[in-house]
């Protein structure tokens, strides 16, 4: 996780603040670091490390763990000496990161979990309470309102055709998700989120956020303009930003 990469760049800066090796510092990491895949990942930065290969170059094999930004960082930093700092400044930024995810899902937890109640309510009665005034209307008899036979006629529809409607809900989310993985779909669909009520400000407020954050970051610790510009349009997560940051 995030929270594990931050405490890892944090011990690493320590260490090399304290005048240890690089592969002195990264076997240390190896044998404290509890997860298991950042384990195997500080292993093979040593290894690579110990062949010749520059902190920065040793990173930059494990994409999976250590983003760009982390490796450019890195890499402006060995240039210019203060790794020391880079790595307490990699930390800091990826845990104000983790900090802000957290806000943001906190912000999002009431209002997505009240949505979810009111389908399960509506589901609910759809199915079993609607059903029951249709007996009762019909042993009264007469011509119901025009609203009340479609809620009657969507009642049946559903109850009657439920398991169809699940699986094409699944199937519907599996095509959106397969859509969203495309290029075109990606920027069709974070486009859309930007004009969402409320949410989107909130989602365009945490992009021009990440955006100023990492551009800071990276003009700080040395990164070339253009660089700078070029990583961070992959790490503001819309690609509409995106977009934006690379027409600048």
């Amino acid at each position: 996780s995030q929270k594990d990469v931050a405490v890892f760049s944090r011990q690493f800066a320590t260490m090399i603040n304290a005048g240890l090796s690089l592969i002195r510092a990264l076997h240390i990491l190896e044998e404290q670091t509890e997860n298991e895949k950042l384990r195997e990942t500080a292993r093979g930065v040593r290894t690579d490390v110990e062949r010749g290969a520059s902190l920065a170059q040793a990173l930059g094999r494990h994409p999976k763990v250590f983003s760009r930004l982390y490796v450019a960082m890195v890499k402006a930093g060995e240039a210019g000496g203060v790794l020391d700092s880079v790595l307490l400044n990699l930390a800091a930024t990826i845990e104000k990161q983790v900090e802000l995810k957290r806000k943001i899902k906190s912000a999002m937890t009431y209002p997505v979990a009240v949505f979810a109640i009111v389908i399960i309510i509506v589901t609910a009665m759809l199915l079993f309470v609607v059903p029951m005034f249709e007996e009762l209307y019909s042993e009264l008899g007469g011509q119901l309102p025009l609203p009340t036979r479609l809620l009657l006629a969507v009642s049946g529809f559903v109850g009657k055709f439920a398991p169809f409607i699940i699986v094409a809900e699944v199937l519907a989310a599996w095509g959106l998700r397969r859509w969203v993985a495309t290029d075109k779909g990606r920027a069709v669909w974070d486009s859309l989120k930007l004009r969402i009520p409320v949410f989107g400000k909130l989602i365009h407020k945490t992009a021009i956020t990440r955006f100023c954050r990492t551009l800071s970051v990276l003009l700080r610790s040395g990164v070339p303009v253009l660089e700078s510009l070029e990583i961070t349009s992959e790490t503001v997560g819309n690609s509409v930003v995106a977009t934006a940051v690379k027409d600048t």
